[in-house]
């Protein structure tokens, strides 16, 4: 019940971008995979976290009550510039 009154307060890109917050995404991924610019990310991540009267992403997460060990082996390892895999990016060429 308190899960859903406080995500009502959200925008629909608000809770998106929140639950790639939570996810561990970092602002440059989320926006490469959203086709925003990095700062609009920024600002919905404030506000967020305005909102939700929280002031990290563990905070975030445990009051959304998610489970952050699942979110800990999801997590992506070494640098990204985009996360979308149909942008072609440096961190795909150099896997290969």
């Amino acid at each position: 019940m308190l899960k859903a009154v406080l995500v009502s307060v959200l925008t629909p890109m608000e809770k998106q971008v929140s639950s790639e917050i939570v996810l561990g995404k970092a602002n440059k991924c989320i926006a490469g995979d959203m086709y925003v610019s990095q700062r609009t990310i920024e600002a919905h991540r404030a506000s967020v976290f305005q909102k939700l009267r929280v002031r990290n992403a563990l905070e975030l997460a445990q009051l959304l009550d998610i489970n952050i060990e699942r979110i800990d082996q999801e997590r992506q390892e070494g640098p990204v510039w985009f996360c979308s895999s149909s942008i072609p990016s440096m961190s795909c060429c150099l896997l290969r």
